[in-house]
């Protein structure tokens, strides 16, 4: 009786452990692949059909700004070579305000595409960037957007709501072992239903540097 009461104990605390190996393995801070950023997760997004996915790292220097996020701040979509999320166009008046730069004193969010499992038909991503809202109408928010490594040879950005400014750079490195290269200093700013595109070939990774206010506004592709 003994015997079978210190089995169960046992199976039962096997079953404890190896369930929360499985939950440490979606979210965990790790050290962030591309800066010297402390905090990162991953995400595991798939696409509306549930049979492409992506693995988004996220990383900060605030642990609380990276926890913020979930597979529910991005929507991601497979595309077939050279195809775009078709969207109506949209018209209006933009918000005015500021356009100072405080990057360099600002914190920023990471984001890198570190695996992607997609159909033999599609070659291309595309993820939109449903940022957690923090309400504040003043304060800029920056993000950097890293293409998955050794991988992609395209990136393109486009702006699609007409109330917040979107503004942007983007770098790359031809190697693993090469610098940031420049291709679009900052701060671009995207028109509203502007779009920017580039190719690159030798291309280790892209990085965008995005600079916006509140929510979703833009979406970014690599292929």
């Amino acid at each position: 009786m003994k015997r079978i009461h210190f089995s169960a104990i046992f199976a039962l605390a096997l079953i404890v452990m190896l369930n929360a190996c499985k939950n440490s393995e979606k979210e965990v801070s790790v050290p962030a692949a591309n800066d010297s950023q402390k905090f990162s997760k991953n995400i595991t997004v798939f696409d509306k059909s549930g049979q492409n996915s992506i693995v988004m790292r996220v990383s900060a220097d605030d642990k609380s700004l990276i926890e913020q996020y979930t597979a529910a701040n991005f929507v991601f979509t497979a595309l077939k070579k050279g195809e775009t999320i078709a969207r109506p166009q949209t018209t209006g008046t933009e918000e005015n305000g500021e356009t100072e730069d405080n990057a360099a004193n600002a914190q920023h969010v990471s984001f890198e595409v570190m695996q992607r499992s997609l159909a033999p038909e599609f070659s291309k991503i595309a993820i939109t960037f449903n940022h957690p809202d923090d309400q504040s109408r003043a304060s800029w928010k920056y993000y950097w957007h890293y293409s998955q490594a050794n991988v992609d040879k395209s990136a393109f950005i486009e702006r699609h709501n007409v109330w917040r400014r979107v503004f942007f750079g983007l770098k790359y490195r031809p190697n693993s072992g090469s610098s940031w290269s420049t291709i679009v200093s900052t701060w671009y700013k995207l028109s509203n239903n502007q779009s920017y595109s580039v190719d690159r070939n030798p291309c280790y990774q892209f990085r965008f540097h995005v600079k916006t206010k509140k929510q979703s506004a833009y979406t970014a592709y690599f292929e």
